[in-house]
């Protein structure tokens, strides 16, 4: 299978469309502005010393190279003067930063930074060179300049030399991943086969040999790095950092049609998917270590669920619905489809410019002062003091493209349903649809041989073409398809095992989950009982673009003052009014819950 890139396709209209332009008029510029704003854009030339303003950060200079490649995934579309200026002034201070072996790292290289490089496993330089090369090679892919692309290959050859050959490194692999996959695009470019040696290298050495423990003497389980990647059979440790090292696991797996590779991607999506997986996508469940709990735990008011790591698994399920030489498994584009539109949506606000590192699955604005080791985040903000998932929503936003189509030597496989017009080897085809709004699509095409996916929560489909069904996709010999994947709100349950959600109810409809917000309710939505046997209905009102929904259910109506009492409470009738849980935090600070008594 290959996956068609999002630079073969035009997204025309719809909710895409409306999020793909304001990520393009205020997103993109509104990191920019804070990132200059904080020091980060400032620093990149290296030239810091005692006294100055700002002091760079280790990470810092993976913020700003994630955000230029989001700025290239915009102009591969779609020329702005102004952006590329942008680009081409980081990219006038990273020529200035560049050290005599070809090193950048926007913190080693300041004039007034003496650590050593390459000495300290958890100091993010593998890292931020991972984004370097990735910001490169979309720039090149995007425009054709290759400036930051030859200063990322002398810093890959440098680490390359350092790390593979002469092994004179004070660590083997990266403590955060990231470098691992960006190596593989780095290859996919030039054909270089050093650089998928090295990927390799990094992938295939983790967890081989005792490394410094970087976090809480845990045994490597923070990193990865606990056995080697052959023998992790559960995802563990950092959710971000986990996810990326499974990226390039598959990655490998397909470059070296290596079996044992794709099984362990396989079993660890899978215990991901079935196991450790919010509703919303969202995954990594504890604020320690940002990471994932044990099997079933999944907290709802103290849910972390970082925006990078929905990101992230979306990533890791693109790379795996792609492995099958001869046709997709519907249950990758599923789990892709669920965190698009809930646990990444939910990073960025409304109007683009804000953001959540976190994403809860309830808010209890009176737990507030609860000591939890972290702030308990009610509102999204411009720019955090750690900044991966603001140019991480940008880039993914802008080439939201890439999920949509994958084909083999034969048939097109449409994955996601976004309107959009492409051409896939010379043959044009073309979606129509108000997707999520509801399930009616409509496809032309002058590739006859297509297949669609079905999506898990689809319960009937109305088609007047023939089809046949097969792993989750609906295969059809026609040039023009008329087809609605019949949407309905629906109570979802979870396993008794996850106990936070014991005798709760989430609704969703189609591919979006949604959720309660107080000022909704005149009630708290944590006194709420709703009704499983009453039809849920769409009202003729809208919020983040998609239909508000009413049901129906009870509050508790108890005006006792004492802590306990013996007297029942009694119940008064109510109607539950949901938005979609992306939009959530749009209006000001509030109670919140996905999962409703029932």
């Amino acid at each position: 299978m290959e996956m068609i890139s999002f630079k073969n396709v035009d997204i025309t209209g719809g909710f895409w469309a409306e999020r793909q332009k304001i990520n393009r008029e205020t997103t993109v510029y509104s990191v920019y502005d804070r990132f200059k704003s904080t020091g980060r854009i400032s620093t990149m030339d290296c030239s810091y010393k005692e006294g100055d303003p700002y002091k760079p950060h280790i990470y810092w200079g993976s913020d700003v190279f994630k955000w230029m490649e989001g700025a290239a995934y915009i102009l591969a579309k779609k020329e702005d003067k102004k952006l590329h200026k942008l680009v081409n002034d980081v990219i006038d201070d990273v020529e200035k930063g560049v050290d005599e072996n070809g090193y950048y790292n926007s913190y080693f290289n300041s004039i007034g930074i003496t650590e050593p490089k390459f000495a300290d496993r958890d100091k993010h330089e593998l890292y931020s060179a991972g984004h370097m090369i990735e910001a490169a090679v979309a720039l090149y892919n995007a425009t054709g300049e290759d400036r930051l692309l030859k200063i990322a290959i002398k810093n890959t050859d440098y680490i390359d030399r350092v790390f593979r050959i002469e092994h004179s490194a004070k660590f083997i692999t990266p403590g955060h991943e990231e470098i691992e996959l960006a190596l593989i695009k780095l290859y996919d470019l030039l054909k270089e086969p050093k650089y998928l040696e090295l990927a390799k290298f990094f992938v295939l050495q983790r967890g081989k040999t005792k490394e410094q423990e970087i976090f809480a003497n845990d045994g490597g389980v923070y990193s990865q790095s606990h056995t080697d990647v052959l023998h992790q059979t559960e995802a563990v440790g950092h959710a971000v950092r986990a996810v990326y090292l499974y990226c390039a696991i598959a990655d490998l797996a397909k470059r070296l049609n290596d079996k044992e590779l794709q099984k362990a991607a396989e079993t660890l999506f899978n215990d991901i998917a079935d196991k450790k997986m919010y509703i919303t996508g969202g995954i990594g469940a504890q604020i320690l270590g940002e990471a994932f709990s044990c099997r079933y735990d999944l907290p709802n008011r103290d849910a972390y669920a970082e925006t990078c790591a929905a990101i992230g698994l979306a990533m890791f399920a693109l790379r795996l619905n792609n492995q099958n030489e001869e046709e997709p498994c519907s249950e990758y584009a599923d789990v892709i489809e669920k965190a698009i539109y809930n646990g990444m949506l939910s990073g960025v606000s409304l109007s683009g410019d804000a953001f959540f590192y976190e994403n809860p699955l309830a808010v209890d604005l009176d737990a507030l002062n609860i000591p939890r080791g972290h702030a308990y985040c009610t509102q999204r903000k411009k720019v955090f003091e750690c900044s991966c998932c603001p140019p991480n929503i940008t880039r993914i936003i802008a080439s939201i493209g890439d999920y949509i189509y994958s084909q083999n030597k034969s048939r097109l496989f449409v994955n996601q349903y976004i309107q959009n017009k492409a051409e896939i080897n010379g043959k044009k085809v073309e979606i129509t649809t108000e997707y999520p709004k509801n399930g009616k699509i409509f496809i032309k095409t002058e590739n006859k041989e297509i297949a669609l996916r079905k999506p898990c929560w689809c319960k009937k489909v109305i088609c007047s073409q023939k089809y046949t069904e097969q792993n989750g996709y609906l295969y059809f010999n026609d040039n023009e398809i008329k087809i609605e994947f019949l949407m309905e709100p629906e109570f979802y349950y979870a396993n008794n095992k996850v106990h936070a959600d014991i005798f709760k109810t989430a609704l969703q409809y189609g591919p979006v989950v949604y959720c309660l917000e107080e000022q909704d309710q005149n009630e708290s939505v944590f006194a709420l009982k709703v009704n499983v046997n009453e039809k849920p209905k769409l009202i003729n009102e809208t919020f983040g673009g998609l239909n508000i929904i009413k049901a129906f259910g009870e509050v508790i109506n108890y005006s006792e003052n004492s802590l306990y009492t013996a007297q029942k409470p009694k119940l008064k009738k109510a109607v539950l009014k949901y938005i979609p849980y992306f939009s959530f935090a749009n209006r000001g600070e509030d109670n919140m819950t996905v999962w409703v008594n029932y």
